[in-house]
């Protein structure tokens, strides 16, 4: 699985500002966020489809408007086809010290996949365990992370 992140969520100048106005809805943020993973879009496979991974309602919320923020910079559709189950923000459990209990995220598909490259879009990447579990859903391929933000160096 590749992942590509735009910044650094501690050191990367307003990083984590941006990351929680992102989280907010504030379409600043968004379009500001939009813009910096704009670069490294060339990256990405150009028959790519970008999916927003849903917050802890479950339900694509923030990411989805950076997903279609991202789109309107590249040509590339957005697919808002992964679903969970409405939980704990991750955030809460890991600050409360409480281990992630199995299918935690409730993800799944409300479409069907094809031979599409695929890219997550997700606002930070912490953990892993959000984005390593929407991937699970992509049985015959291995999608794309894009992030704006990582908190830990990506190995």
């Amino acid at each position: 699985m590749k992942i590509i992140t735009a910044a650094n969520y501690y050191q990367t100048l307003g990083a984590r500002d941006l990351c929680h106005g992102l989280k907010e809805g504030d379409s600043a943020a968004i379009a500001i966020v939009a813009t910096r993973m704009a670069q490294y879009l060339a990256m990405l496979p150009p028959d790519s489809v970008l999916i927003p991974i849903p917050s802890h309602t479950g339900h694509a919320t923030a990411t989805l408007s950076l997903a279609e923020q991202l789109a309107k910079l590249s040509g590339l559709p957005v697919a808002n086809i992964i679903k969970g189950r409405n939980r704990e923000p991750l955030y809460a459990i890991k600050q409360n010290g409480q281990s992630i209990p199995s299918k935690f995220f409730g993800f799944f598909t409300t479409a069907t996949l094809n031979d599409k490259p695929y890219v997550l879009i997700d606002s930070v990447y912490d953990t892993g365990q959000t984005v390593h579990s929407a991937a699970k859903l992509f049985k015959d391929t291995s999608p794309l992370i894009f992030t704006f933000a990582r908190v830990k160096q990506i190995t």
